[in-house]
């Protein structure tokens, strides 16, 4: 049950038990103001009787809310019989009557309810012909009344039955709609914790490829070299044989460096992002002997997201210097007034990315590696990526974190 639900009902409950109290004494002061010939001043102790009674019974009422069926019956009976005998007493104790229709919505359901609501018609039709005197002088009108009221009395319950219905289902509908909410709630946190494990695993199987593809061969070829001496070769033969081993294992210590690099992002303790990307743009053109370039748009505000664009910048970079072919890249940071903006843009082969970042367009020769991880670590910092290539006409890298 919703909030607002709960809080309509408390409300409800406390009217409806307040009500009763202001019809009854409304009645009492009434009968005690009303002339001595509508209300006889001998009928007074007796009617004052039968009011304490009926506070004591509606105090009772309280008391009893929770108990057994029977035990609850047994006090409506008991309320209506008094009820009733106000009305012989002092036809004014009809307002009182409006309170047993209460009392029957809350204690009965079907026919029950539909009787008990015509017997209180009745008895407010008593009330309204002027008591007993009336009734046996106008029993045409009284008559009259007490079908009105039954009719009157039958709507009431019907709307009030169909009300209750009515609120059953949406309380139903919000309940539903709340255990959705937490549903879909502990869902999405369980794909981001998959989205996170799927970008470290990628990573690392993008580094064992890596380290498989370039370490690993090449020590074999340094193997290769070496196991190929022979004793009785020549001093130029030999020593041909050492130098391409050394050549192979100075490219294998390079590609190792690179790979240990690519574990751990780059650190900003020591400067801001923009300088931080100069660097690595000259690092990274002296190893590939490809033109790097960064150009910043804006103010450089400093931003907790930082290290993750110049992770992202390092990645797209180690991609178009290892499969783009390119000539030139050029990496741009822009300063907007909510994100910080990083596109990385290069002039080589290009790929297909009509599919998206994991789809068949993006291969392993096309410059897929590393797509996914850096896909997943702006997504983990609430930002957006997109990339944007096609065959023969560059790639584009973009990614927007929050600033």
């Amino acid at each position: 049950m919703s909030q607002s639900s709960v809080q309509l009902r408390v409300r409800e409950a406390t009217t409806v038990r307040l009500i009763p109290y202001g019809l009854l004494a409304a009645s009492f002061l009434l009968s005690v103001g009303a002339d001595d010939d509508f209300v006889s001043p001998s009928r007074l102790p007796a009617i004052t009787g039968l009011s304490l009674v009926a506070v004591a019974l509606r105090v009772a009422r309280e008391r009893i809310y929770n108990t057994a069926r029977p035990v609850q019956l047994t006090w409506f009976f008991a309320h209506a019989v008094v009820m009733a005998a106000l009305v012989l007493l002092s036809p004014l104790y009809g307002f009182y009557v409006f309170s047993g229709y209460l009392d029957a919505f809350a204690l009965l359901a079907g026919r029950a309810l539909y009787t008990a609501a015509c017997a209180f018609g009745s008895l407010s039709a008593l009330a309204q012909v002027g008591g007993v005197d009336g009734a046996r002088s106008s029993p045409a009108v009284w008559l009259v009344l007490a079908v009105i009221n039954a009719a009157l009395t039958t709507a009431m319950v019907s709307f009030a039955q169909a009300r209750e219905v009515e609120m059953s289902r949406r309380e139903q509908v919000v309940a539903e709609l709340e255990q959705a909410h937490r549903d879909n709630a502990a869902l999405q946190a369980q794909v981001l914790d998959q989205a996170r494990d799927a970008g470290r695993l990628d990573e690392r199987a993008r580094l064992s490829r890596e380290i498989h593809d370039t370490v690993a061969q090449g020590l074999v070829g340094v193997i290769t070299q070496l196991e190929a001496i022979d004793c009785s070769d020549d001093e130029a033969a030999w020593r041909g044989r050492v130098g391409r081993a050394t050549e192979a294992a100075r490219e294998s210590l390079s590609e190792a460096r690179r790979a240990v690099a690519a574990l751990a992002p780059p650190a900003l303790d020591d400067t801001d992002l923009v300088t931080a990307l100069e660097r690595l743009a000259r690092s990274w053109s002296d190893t590939y002997r490809i033109d790097g370039r960064v150009q910043v748009d804006g103010r450089v505000v400093a931003s907790e997201n930082d290290a993750t664009l110049l992770r992202v910048a390092q990645e797209a970079l180690s991609n178009v210097g290892r499969h783009s072919g390119a000539g030139r890249a050029t990496v741009t940071l822009t300063y907007l007034p909510d994100s910080v903006r990083l596109d990385v843009r290069d002039d080589g082969a290009g790929f297909d990315s009509r599919d998206g970042v994991t789809g068949p367009g993006v291969t392993t020769e096309s410059g897929g590696h590393g797509l996914v991880g850096m896909l997943a670590r702006i997504e983990q910092v609430g930002g957006s990526f997109d990339i944007e290539s096609r065959v023969g006409g560059g790639c584009t890298i973009s990614a927007a974190v929050p600033a």
